[in-house]
């Protein structure tokens, strides 16, 4: 990469930091030199989030843990520490524990033996 298409990639970067229609969780991975694919897991991380969130009823009673299964090596993940740290700042944020598993490697492998369940609205384990 030259120096020229370096500098114009930090410009954008710069001026996506900038942007306050993203949310903070974003831009601060945008800030910093990451790689593609950290910056994808951590997206990933904060969408899973949001997502987890927005499962919530509003007034019903609060979950304690969720049992989420994911594709492998798709959520970010530290070495030194062992951890996700995206499932252990949203346990943080929300009090909720998760049993995260990387156990899809397939789609349709991972949904078949789960698909009358699921369409009968019962817990998959």
């Amino acid at each position: 990469m030259t120096n020229n298409s370096s500098n114009t990639n930090k410009d954008k970067l710069n001026k996506l930091a900038a942007d306050n229609s993203i949310p903070s969780e974003i831009k601060n991975l945008i800030s910093k030199s990451l790689s593609r694919r950290t910056v994808l897991a951590g997206v990933g991380g904060a969408g899973a989030a949001v997502a987890l969130a927005s499962c919530s009823s509003g007034g019903g009673s609060s979950a304690e843990n969720v049992r989420w299964a994911n594709w492998t090596e798709y959520l970010d993940y530290d070495e030194a520490t062992g951890e996700n740290p995206s499932l252990v700042d949203f346990t943080k944020a929300n009090g909720i524990e998760v049993s995260y598993k990387e156990a899809v490697l397939d789609n349709d492998e991972f949904t078949a033996p789960l698909l009358d369940k699921l369409q009968s609205k019962k817990d998959i384990g």
